[in-house]
């Protein structure tokens, strides 16, 4: 496929630009067109179709059910409940006073008690259901989606 056809079928998603902004390494890989359509084969049943944000002190490939909570506010954790949170805001990192913004997308197929979006904080209990971008998992998966 051409990127005129890509363009006009997949325009760039919300928060692509400042993924691209964090890793240049993507971009050295492909477009941000070519992109945004590869973002459709993650998660492709998730009812969350954008790109979500994490705030955190460290970069990390994954994320670890045994930190649940470990930097997380009180408040936030009695008001949510526990899980790991993201939000659709890509300053994050300055709003929670966090070094790192960590890109996901998530499967999200219905609410339960600890997987849920509350409109500015989606909340999502286990780890197998977040893709980390820009990971090294990921620019493999790009590689090989661009590949095809």
């Amino acid at each position: 496929m051409n990127k005129e056809k890509i363009t006009e079928r997949f325009p760039i998603k919300n928060g692509v630009d400042a993924l691209f902004e964090d890793n240049a390494e993507l971009s050295s890989i492909g477009t941000k067109e070519q992109y945004s359509h590869y973002l459709e084969s993650i998660f492709p049943e998730s009812k969350i179709k954008e790109i979500l944000w994490h705030a955190s002190y460290e970069k990390f490939e994954k994320f670890d059910k045994s930190l649940l909570g470990k930097h997380t506010d009180q408040k936030l954790i009695d008001y949510y409940g526990m899980g790991f949170y993201f939000s659709r805001d890509t300053n994050i990192k300055e709003r929670w006073e966090r070094p790192f913004r960590i890109p996901v997308k998530v499967n999200y197929i219905r609410e339960t008690e600890n997987n849920y979006d509350a409109g500015t904080c989606v909340v999502i209990e286990n780890p197998e259901n977040i893709y980390i971008l820009g990971s090294e998992m990921d620019i493999e998966n790009f590689k090989n989606f661009k590949d095809q």
